[in-house]
């Protein structure tokens, strides 16, 4: 080779280089269904292991205060895929009616934002946001979508010969698919193929699995490596888990076979509190999935970016769901923020300044319940109205009712409270009206 022949290649890496490190970071969120806080090894899961998605808080940050917006899964996805809190426009509960209800068209998606900035985006799995005309996924910003709209579905393999035209159905953008492999399996699959064909571009992909959520339906064969486990309906979540800590190893495999997971930000966050129908277990908190204790809305969070995240740590300070989209495409260069409800958690993760906190204070809004967490402090309202304050910094599981001795702070908590609810939307639907605001009412009685 002439000395002019190896100047150009040395020339044309350097460019190449260039050009790839200043290449915007592509975005991988990663979110499981109904899980317990401590049904993740990351959190001190003690009756199997997920690896896979410990790895993702071993090389990045295990958010261990980290909320969603609602304590169902609906309305958390909302807030997740908008970056709003989603009762400020009315998505309050539960979608019930896939076809006469959904996000509100008139809410711009994270993909939306994406793909001005230049980006491919693609959703795999569950959507739960609505399925009429105009609400499916390839409708509301994804270039690509595979799932099915409904809150549930079965894992099997499908059996017919032709795919049912149910909200259940599988769908490639829009269009219903028999789909043969296993529900997680299927999702993996949608997500590895993804990476490998659009591995020369900036991407953002909402890998939304519906696992551990019910029907609890483990893998044929995998219950078997769980017999130390005597409860047969945790052996069953154990196996279940097994399939969607595969799922996550392959997607950061096949993100480090593309030589992307240098320039990859990987959310991994559990939609709302465990479900109360299978022995998930949350941990040291209180409630479950549906209530504002903290045990519907303190889910399982991390997030891995290499050189940008710090390696290794333990974040202790509240931050909500809703960050996930601020962050993101803040790290995409994206100039406009406007509307989000999220913060940029960036400059608080890699800051000196340990005084310093993303968020004042966090609210929620179920109806008929409220709460606020400000601080160390979270006040519980019914109706409007303050029922319990805790401090969880001393009282993390909610156990110990101050209402009556710190009244000073119940007033600030309160007006802080009624202010963000200004902000809010009446909600659009109510599905089981009676049933649903009893139900609400019963969980958070007696605090």
């Amino acid at each position: 080779m002439t000395p002019a022949l190896a100047l150009l290649g040395f020339l044309a890496l350097v460019i190449s280089s260039l050009a790839e490190s200043k290449q915007p970071p592509n975005v991988v969120l990663i979110v499981t269904d109904d899980g317990g806080w401590a049904d993740f090894g990351f959190n001190g899961c003690k009756d199997y292991a997920t690896p896979n998605m410990d790895s993702i808080a071993k090389e990045g940050v295990n958010f261990t205060a980290g909320y969603v917006s609602a304590p169902v899964c609906s309305p958390s996805r909302a807030g997740i895929l908008t970056g709003r809190n989603q009762s400020c426009f009315g998505h309050e509960y539960n979608i019930t009616g896939q076809r006469t209800q959904g996000l509100p068209l008139s809410e711009t998606l994270i993909p939306q934002r994406f793909k001005k900035l230049g980006y491919t985006t693609a959703a795999f799995g569950k959507w739960h946001l609505g399925g009429g005309k105009g609400h499916q996924p390839f409708e509301r910003g994804f270039d690509v979508s595979y799932g099915f709209i409904s809150g549930s579905r079965g894992y099997l393999a499908e059996t017919l010969k032709t795919p049912r035209d149910t909200d259940g159905a599988w769908r490639r953008n829009g269009k219903p698919e028999v789909e043969r492999e296993y529900a997680t399996d299927a999702i993996r699959r949608e997500c590895v193929d993804f990476i490998s064909r659009n591995s020369g571009k900036p991407f953002f992909i909402y890998a939304a699995f519906n696992c551990p959520h019910s029907p609890m339906q483990a893998k044929p064969g995998y219950e078997s490596g769980f017999s130390h486990i005597e409860n047969k309906r945790r052996r069953t979540i154990a196996a279940m888990m097994k399939s969607q800590d595969e799922a996550v190893g392959e997607i950061l495999a096949a993100l480090k076979a593309n030589n992307l997971d240098g320039n990859t930000i990987v959310w991994l966050l559990n939609d709302n509190g465990a479900g109360t129908y299978a022995p998930f277990d949350n941990g040291p908190w209180r409630g479950n999935k549906g209530s504002l204790f903290e045990g519907g809305i303190r889910v399982a969070f991390a997030a891995r970016w290499p050189g940008h995240f710090p390696k290794g740590a333990v974040y202790q300070e509240p931050v909500s769901s809703l960050d996930i989209g601020s962050t993101s495409l803040a790290a995409a260069g994206s100039k406009d923020l406007h509307g989000l409800d999220g913060k940029d958690l960036q400059p608080y993760l890699n800051s000196s300044d340990k005084t310093a906190k993303p968020h004042e204070s966090l609210n929620w809004s179920y109806f008929p319940a409220g709460a606020i967490r400000d601080g160390d402090w979270k006040l519980l309202l019914m109706d409007g109205k303050p029922v319990a304050l805790f401090n969880l910094k001393e009282d993390p599981s909610e156990s110990s009712n101050r209402l009556s001795s710190d009244l000073g702070k119940v007033a600030e908590l309160a007006a802080k409270h009624v202010e963000w609810k200004k902000t809010t939307a009446p909600p659009l639907w109510r599905a089981d009206a009676d049933g649903l605001v009893n139900g609400i009412r019963k969980i958070h009685k007696n605090p």
